[in-house]
């Protein structure tokens, strides 16, 4: 017996994953997605060999994800078919543009169904693609926690940066990665730069003109974007399209010892200052699985570099 392919369909309107579910799951195996998120996920999960996507979401629509997928080495294969209502010629365009293979109509979806389904075969792929996810990076990150405590030794926030860096890059595949920290009154500074894929002259006055630095210092939360194109949740994004850089994870570094976080049930206190951030890049979207790996991750790094940062400054450093 052949085994089905898998087509993933992302669309926020569940009246089209039943109208799609009654007319597909015959033929095929189908994962449903109300999100552009929920769907990176699924594809990090499930062979799949063709997507159905839905152009208008909340928060990434469907041309962002389209884009993001296209930058995506691991994925970029995969043939999309675009969902939607009556698309403008701009939209028809950009979705050419960006790779799209066809248009299904929501409208012509009871109507014209045997036509449907017949570009749905056409275009499906062979072999399937898979987001794959290092199986070795809980090791990798565990030499990481020991070489930034060794280095926590001398106070040298440079180089523990530089050397933590280098393992982040190796461990998720990143093409860049910057450290900085936030004095109590100035400029942010730049500690260190890292990656294939770096801006020009991208420093402490350029971030300062970028919203997601203002949304960080206000909210005081790490974030993740997989929309490149968005000024509100990724830094220099004009020329992180230009490098082919897919997504981004920003993470503030704590002004906080282990024994605040365990004291606060695991928690980072509400009344904690930042010192500092964290911002990383590449040219594959993230996954969740892959955020709350780094972002946990992060978190126990940024209180070693929390205590290293306190003694450049003059400071009795603590981790506990």
């Amino acid at each position: 017996m052949v085994d089905k392919k898998t087509i993933l369909l992302i669309d926020d309107d569940a009246t089209i994953h039943a109208i799609l579910k009654t007319m597909l799951e015959p033929e095929w195996n189908v994962l449903y997605a109300l999100n552009a998120q929920q769907g990176i996920d699924l594809l990090s999960e499930h062979t799949v060999h063709l997507l159905l996507l839905d152009i208008q979401m909340p928060d990434l629509s469907g041309l962002d994800l389209l884009e993001s997928v296209m930058i995506d080495t691991s994925i970029q294969n995969i043939p999309v078919i675009i969902v939607t209502g009556d698309p403008t010629i701009e939209v028809r365009r950009r979705s050419k543009d960006l790779g799209a293979v066809s248009f299904v109509s929501k409208e012509h979806l009871i109507t014209q169904r045997k036509e449907i389904i017949c570009g749905i075969r056409n275009n499906m792929m062979i072999d399937g693609v898979r987001i794959k996810i290092p199986s070795e990076i809980k090791e990798t990150l565990k030499n990481a926690i020991r070489g930034l405590l060794e280095q926590s030794r001398s106070g040298d926030l440079f180089t523990a940066c530089n050397g933590l860096g280098a393992k982040l890059i190796k461990a998720f595949d990143l093409s860049y990665i910057s450290f900085w920290t936030l004095p109590a009154a100035g400029f942010p500074n730049l500690i260190s730069s890292m990656g294939k894929h770096q801006p020009k002259n991208f420093g402490p006055s350029e971030i300062l003109r970028e919203k997601i630095y203002a949304n960080l210092v206000l909210d005081k939360k790490p974030y993740l974007s997989n929309n490149p194109r968005s000024s509100k949740s990724s830094a220099f994004g004009k020329e992180a399209l230009e490098l082919q850089l897919a997504s981004e994870i920003g993470v503030p570094i704590y002004k906080m010892t282990k024994s605040d976080y365990f004291d606060n049930n695991m928690k980072v206190p509400a009344s904690c200052d930042i010192i500092g951030f964290i911002i990383l890049k590449r040219n594959r979207v993230f996954t969740t699985k892959e955020y709350e790996i780094i972002e946990a991750f992060l978190l126990q790094a940024g209180i070693i570099l929390n205590a290293i940062y306190s003694s450049v400054l003059g400071e009795k450093p603590r981790i506990y």
